[in-house]
């Protein structure tokens, strides 16, 4: 028994006087062995190729520089903060270069990547800013709860003003409030390199790569006649 399936054939004719290339495709349906219907379809080709787009940041928006405002300050707000109220100790000089200068970097980061989705033309959701946000009022708190070494014991600037009780308190808020503000950094960093990917090429800018390297595109058979 003879099992119907679909066969085709292509033909490209280029005619001098055109400016672009006709294909001829024929399609071809044995519905039955003694007939055979075939339906010739013609039309002009047409290659687009899309440019790719080439970002360039001009200026520098007030939202982008209220952003690194906010991440330098408050990264020295982390480190720093106590020796604006006059306890500043030795350990300063670890929470420095372990605390204070990875979140900047983390902050800077982000607001690179958001710029970069700005330029590119990117609807850039809320999810970056909230993690922003977040990671800007545990590093407030982080400031105000870390304790300093000052005259052999600890001193946090809420126990300074708040009196000693407030010194285990502060010890047992500034880890978990360091923690988050490190961990929402790094989420609003996930969320604006999400935002600022480039796009997936088309098939087209494949194809178009393809021919440019000299490889020839195949075909894959048609699953009824393997």
């Amino acid at each position: 028994m003879r099992s119907n399936h679909l066969s085709y054939s292509a033909v490209t004719a280029y005619d001098p006087r055109e400016s672009e290339p006709r294909a001829r495709i024929e399609l071809a349906t044995p519905s039955l062995p003694w007939k055979c219907s075939t339906t010739e379809l013609s039309g002009r080709v047409t290659i687009v190729r899309r440019q790719p787009y080439k970002a360039t940041i001009k200026i520098v928006s007030v939202r982008n520089l209220v952003l690194v405002l906010c991440a330098v300050v408050l990264g020295l707000w982390m480190g720093f903060g106590r020796w604006l109220f006059g306890i500043g100790g030795s350990l300063t000089w670890w929470y420095a270069p372990l605390i204070a200068l990875p979140f900047i970097v983390l902050q800077l980061w982000a607001v690179l990547r958001l710029q970069r989705a700005a330029a590119l033309g990117k609807r850039i959701g809320p999810a970056a800013y909230l993690a922003l946000a977040a990671s800007w009022f545990c590093a407030a708190g982080f400031g105000l709860t870390v304790p300093d070494l000052v005259d052999a014991r600890l001193v946090s600037i809420l126990s300074h003003l708040g009196g000693a009780g407030w010194e285990g308190m502060s010890i047992a808020l500034c880890n978990p409030l360091g923690i988050i503000a490190f961990a929402t950094s790094i989420a609003a960093v996930a969320f604006a390199h999400a935002a600022s990917r480039d796009p997936r090429p088309s098939e087209d800018e494949l194809l178009d790569a393809a021919e440019a390297a000299g490889v020839a595109p195949t075909m894959v058979a048609h699953p009824l006649d393997r």
